[in-house]
């Protein structure tokens, strides 16, 4: 009797489409993580860079003016609630990923709930969703909800060859 099984476990491929989601996913809720990290813990470095911002010429139009009055606006509490959710879709991302796991699915759906919320019930104003937003992250949850549909199905024929392999029919 061996101690070892000859066959890897089943292991579902990671295609490029999740590794080009995932690294895109990673690096935006990165940016935002970052960001949110020093609007939350660094107030006054936020209004003094959106003072200079405003005497900028690029920036010398009444939406730029008050998108930077927007973000002004919001208490460190609200930068806390929406570092939490993009927390969740880094983290599922990485899940996802990594370990190939679908319950980094569920924690990125999860945290693109909470975002979702936060930016349009929470804060609002200029901060709500648009709907081309929401049908972008609409897409990319198909995307992904196809790759872990995907690994089901692969590892389902890994198991069914590995079954047919250990018990062979006899042939008479």
């Amino acid at each position: 009797m061996e101690m070892y099984d000859n066959n890897p476990t089943a292991q579902p491929k990671r295609s490029f489409l999740l590794w080009f989601l995932a690294i895109c996913t990673m690096v935006n809720a990165g940016a935002s993580i970052f960001t949110y990290l020093i609007y939350m813990f660094f107030p006054q470095v936020m209004q003094q860079s959106m003072e200079v911002m405003r005497n900028m010429p690029m920036f010398n139009n009444e939406q730029y003016r008050q998108v930077l009055d927007l973000y002004l606006s919001i208490q460190s509490w609200q930068y806390g609630l929406l570092l939490m959710a993009e927390i969740a879709i880094f983290a599922g991302a990485l899940i996802m990923l990594w370990k190939l796991k679908p319950v980094g699915l569920h924690l990125y759906i999860v945290g693109q709930m909470a975002l979702f919320c936060v930016q349009n019930f929470v804060i609002g104003g200029l901060m709500r969703s648009t709907w081309d937003s929401i049908l972008w992250t609409v897409l990319i949850i198909v995307l992904y909800y196809l790759e872990v549909r995907q690994w089901k199905t692969q590892t389902e024929q890994v198991g069914d060859t590995d079954s047919e392999e250990e018990n062979p029919e006899e042939e008479d």
